[in-house]
């Protein structure tokens, strides 16, 4: 995790990103995933036909037993774009992404947003739920949420 505190969102949001992310011969910082949301916090992936709503230990351990059968030797997501929305102790943040399998893929195979709602307590920023939709033909990202062309 990074070494300062994380007493702002920009420096909790790549502290998130970089918690699942890891190389071939290496384990993501799933206790890092951990110490990021609120005890209450929860993660829900979006899909065309369903819902589904996890804490955060049910996240790590779907994570893990993906990583223990060899369906996962690797992941790399990224964050592309953000929109941060603020009132007082609570944040809202569009955070879209790209997901590799490694850092160096030229290409990523899934793209999405996560909608990531933060709580300031105790002097530093958690994560209290992450929304995630993937982007599918029916689900493209719009433009107001991909990168800025350069000199815009």
């Amino acid at each position: 995790m990074p070494s300062s505190p994380l007493n702002s969102i920009e420096a909790l949001l790549p502290a998130l990103y970089e918690a699942i992310c890891f190389e071939p011969g290496t384990t993501p910082r799933l206790d890092q995933l951990r110490t990021l949301f609120a005890p209450e916090g929860r993660l829900i992936h979006v899909k065309p036909d369903n819902v589904e709503v996890m804490d955060v230990e049910t996240f790590i351990a779907r994570f893990e037993e993906q990583i223990r059968l060899l369906s996962l030797t690797s992941f790399h997501e990224r964050e592309v774009a953000r929109e941060i929305r603020q009132f007082g102790h609570v944040a809202q943040v569009f955070s879209t992404f790209e997901a590799r399998s490694q850092a160096g893929d030229a290409v990523p195979f899934a793209r999405g947003i996560n909608s990531i709602q933060l709580l300031r307590r105790e002097g530093r920023w958690f994560v209290a739920s992450l929304m995630w939709d993937d982007e599918r033909p029916d689900n493209p990202i719009p433009a107001e949420y991909l990168p800025k062309p350069a000199g815009d």
